[in-house]
């Protein structure tokens, strides 16, 4: 197992020094919410997604319509051995609509943190990539539905 995970280690950090960062961007049309709703309802969904938001949720301004969080994946690498994936989402809120932006992958192994890059080479920045489209998903469900206070 060690040799596995010193392996996806090894092919993330030997990607050439000029490969940018992995990011991932998403823009969601939220028809008939205003930008604090749209703000609030990504801060309600980080809180349940990440099951404490005063650990995660960095930033919120809904009267800038901006929400940074920031989370873990836990993804399998080479022979299933398990890696944590940190991570940034930002959400930018306007009338109408959101876009969130993933970035600031790293994954973290015997207390080194190896940044994912735009390597489609690598598996983990792959597995990433799926990982986060389901979330990403997540949250546009829950954008659309509204924040939790304005259901009452």
């Amino acid at each position: 197992v060690a040799v596995a995970a010193a392996s996806t280690i090894t092919a993330c950090a030997s990607v050439e020094q000029n490969a940018p960062p992995l990011e991932i961007v998403s823009v969601h049309n939220v028809p008939g919410r205003t930008k604090q709703e749209i703000c609030g309802a990504a801060r309600d969904w980080a809180a349940v997604s990440f099951r404490d938001s005063n650990a995660v949720v960095q930033v919120y301004d809904a009267e800038r319509g901006t929400m940074i969080s920031k989370g873990k994946l836990l993804l399998a690498g080479a022979f299933s051995t398990p890696f944590d994936i940190s991570f940034t989402l930002t959400v930018d809120c306007k009338d109408g609509k959101a876009r969130s932006r993933w970035d600031g992958f790293a994954i973290r192994w015997r207390g080194i943190e190896y940044p994912l890059t735009e390597d489609p080479l690598n598996s983990m920045q792959t597995k990433a990539r799926a990982a986060v489209a389901n979330i990403d998903a997540g949250l546009y469900e829950r954008l659309k539905s509204g924040a939790a206070e304005a259901d009452f």
